[in-house]
């Protein structure tokens, strides 16, 4: 930077997509300080130029987009996070409705809200799993493997992450999730 010369300011969608790219890639929670840290790291010439003020704003923005990706901005107590919306429980509850309309064996309450986050998230990581429930999901991916209703691949990562199967769109009678996705969302229209 040419001596004299002020740090270029940061526009409002730079430091809101470098926010929503730390949450995601990190799937932590951070103090707002913390996020401003990390995103100042991302842009070193405008050091000083990132307030609170600006995040927040920048954040507030950026909170009306993301619900058409099934995610939301929680801001709560000083602290920012990244989580998913209510769509997963609409889901879970279509599909525990298709579920007993076609006869395909009884699946707990846990089991059915696991398969709609498989569903809607895939490919999807125990780990993504258990972050977003809050625990431990394994017994009911296994339950749900064992009925073939999702499987187990390897990600470009190498890590094992879970998708729904075709016995999935058998029982559900679907050609494909898109099908079941625009049923349930013709359904909550």
């Amino acid at each position: 930077m040419p001596a004299g010369s002020k740090p270029s300011k940061p526009k409002s969608g730079d430091i809101a997509k470098a926010a929503i790219q730390i949450l995601f890639a990190t799937g932590r929670t951070f103090s707002v300080e913390q996020l401003r840290s990390q995103i100042r790291a991302l842009y070193p010439e405008a050091l000083g130029t990132i307030t609170t003020v600006s995040l927040l704003g920048a954040l507030i923005e950026a909170g009306e987009k993301l619900t058409a990706f099934g995610l939301r901005l929680d801001t709560s107590g000083g602290s920012v996070c990244l989580r998913t919306t209510q769509t997963d429980n609409a889901m879970g509850e279509f599909l525990r409705r298709e579920t007993n309309q076609t006869g395909i064996p009884d699946l707990s309450t846990g089991a059915m809200e696991v398969l709609a986050c498989v569903a809607l998230k895939q490919p999807v990581s125990f780990a993504e799993v258990e972050k977003f429930f809050g625990t431990d999901k394994r017994a009911f991916l296994t339950r749900l493997k064992e009925m073939e209703l999702i499987s187990s691949v390897t990600g470009p990562d190498g890590r094992i992450r879970f998708v729904t199967t075709a016995e999935f769109l058998r029982r559900f009678q679907a050609q494909s999730l898109a099908d079941i996705q625009a049923a349930l969302q013709k359904e909550t229209q």
